[in-house]
């Protein structure tokens, strides 16, 4: 089981939190799952989903004109579930047109593969009707196998803002934020279907979004062989690259970071010198390695990427 079994053992329930006063006018949560032939995981998803029990929330499944069956086991939902099947442009795509449809004031999206820990809706309304200038809410994460076992936690880590923009910290099935957000920065950047989840938090904290890291487990990330993750590492990697390009010349991020942009500078030239040595790209990496040398001298000199260079030059 990737959550702990918290029912009272008595009357078989799970407990809900208390309620925290009058609260009049809460805030409605819209949750996206999209999806394209993932049949086999699909119903654990929806399940993790319809088991939190909350009124004020919004779901609604967009899948891609699936082949494998996802059709007859939305249909089985009944009138519990809200679905679309018909072809989209991909991941960002769907969910983007749900969160059009939907109305909520604080949005997050689950894969199709990926799971909600029992609770975890409720935590975040209350984090977010508690701080009424929060933008970005994120807990922690299980990842699991194909089959649920829980394996590893996500290295999700309090925020802090320069880690950001070289170290992904943040779970996306695991982040939410306000509709605010999301308007601000436009949605998802065009083009990208593996880092948009990741460009997406780069751009919200490049527009002065406030983030915060809530340390509880809210869900769990499934690893398996046609997950993006696991199954195209090259285009992930190539995208992340993009990514980390562009964030580098953004114009608000010298006065962002201040004191911190030379170090975190440094580290996002160091982390597209890895990736451009994990695909065998030595002329990129290369160039890479000596702008983090210009920017950050001592802590480049650290990097193993660097001393890699440095040590097939000698020889």
């Amino acid at each position: 089981m990737p959550f702990p079994d918290t029912r009272d053992a008595s009357s078989g329930a799970r407990p809900h939190p208390a309620p925290s006063g009058h609260q009049p006018m809460a805030l409605t949560l819209s949750v996206v799952t999209p999806s394209y032939n993932q049949a086999a995981f699909l119903g654990a998803t929806v399940d993790s989903v319809l088991a939190q029990d909350l009124q004020g929330v919004q779901y609604q499944v967009r899948d891609g004109a699936s082949t494998d069956g996802t059709r007859a086991l939305l249909q089985a939902y009944g009138d519990r579930l809200s679905w679309v099947s018909e072809p989209d442009g991909g991941q960002p795509d769907a969910i983007a047109k749900g969160f059009g449809e939907l109305g909520g004031d604080i949005l997050g999206w689950l894969n199709s593969d990926d799971l909600y820990a029992p609770d975890a809706l409720a935590t975040v309304r209350e984090a977010f009707e508690a701080d009424l200038g929060l933008d970005v809410l994120y807990g922690g994460c299980h990842q699991v196998d194909a089959e649920g076992t829980r394996l590893s936690d996500y290295r999700t880590r309090p925020f802090r803002l320069p880690r950001l923009f070289w170290d992904n910290t943040i779970a996306q099935p695991a982040a939410f934020f306000r509709r605010r957000a999301w308007d601000t920065v436009g949605g998802f950047t065009p083009g990208l279907q593996c880092a948009f989840d990741y460009d997406l938090w780069l751009r919200m904290a490049l527009a002065g979004c406030r983030f915060r890291y809530l340390p509880v487990t809210l869900a769990a990330f499934r690893l398996h062989g046609a997950s993006k993750s696991l199954g195209q590492p090259a285009r992930c990697d190539t995208e992340l690259a993009q990514v980390l390009t562009r964030t580098l010349h953004h114009p608000r991020l010298r006065n962002l970071l201040g004191a911190a942009y030379a170090s975190t500078r440094a580290r996002m030239h160091l982390r597209m010198a890895r990736l451009a040595y994990l695909h065998g790209n030595p002329q990129t990496c290369r160039r890479h390695c000596l702008r983090a040398l210009m920017w950050h001298p001592p802590l480049a000199a650290m990097s193993p990427v660097v001393a890699m260079l440095a040590r097939g030059s000698k020889g």
